[in-house]
């Protein structure tokens, strides 16, 4: 699933039918709207990168001039540039443009957030992760089954694919560009947590 951005599919200067397929997968666009994307964005960054900078610009244009937005540009440079080099480069910046046009799936996912946060300060811990699952299993009447995950296992799970150490914490953007870029992650929620959110 992640293999993707991973192995760095479509960075280079022309596409393959497998950075196509991979590319569609990943972003949800298809194959016309992923080649026009990637002829602007080879003539716009003649080096198939775009430096923090640049970055910044764009997203900011994208983000309709929202301050709470513009405020995390540094945090959105960090969890788009998927292999931490400094730039982000046609894969990465795909899968910015998905997130952004999911705006209804950011929603979505965005709330999913607010719930569980209990504390309220803007940051998910595994604590109050795990905690949410236990209880909306328990008030819809599901006894935790053998062959399930628990939910500690699930509030793991979630943390690994969104980066974050067992102790640390992950803000709503991290949260909710993890939904989108990994499914997963709503169907640990959904089918252990009776379609909760």
């Amino acid at each position: 699933m992640a293999e993707s951005l991973n192995m760095k599919h479509g960075t280079g200067q022309i596409l393959t039918e497998k950075d196509i397929e991979i590319l569609k997968k990943s972003s949800n666009l298809n194959e016309e709207e992923i080649r026009r994307t990637h002829a602007e964005f080879w003539e716009e960054f003649p080096g198939g990168k775009m430096n923090k900078e640049e970055f910044i610009k764009y997203y900011q244009l994208i983000s309709n001039d929202d301050q709470k937005l513009r405020e995390n540009d540094d945090k959105a440079f960090n969890v788009f540039d998927e292999n931490h080099d400094d730039v982000i480069d046609f894969a990465e910046f795909l899968f910015m443009l998905a997130c952004d046009s999911n705006s209804e799936l950011a929603r979505k996912y965005g709330h999913m957030f607010e719930i569980r946060n209990t504390s309220g300060n803007g940051q998910l811990d595994k604590n109050e992760l795990t905690a949410f699952i236990t209880n909306t299993l328990a008030i819809f009447g599901q006894e935790h089954r053998p062959d399930d995950k628990d939910p500690a296992t699930i509030a793991s799970i979630t943390f690994s694919l969104l980066g974050a150490e067992e102790n640390e914490t992950v803000n709503k953007e991290q949260f909710t560009i993890g939904c989108i870029k990994y499914p997963i992650l709503v169907d640990l929620f959904n089918s252990n947590t009776v379609e909760s959110s």
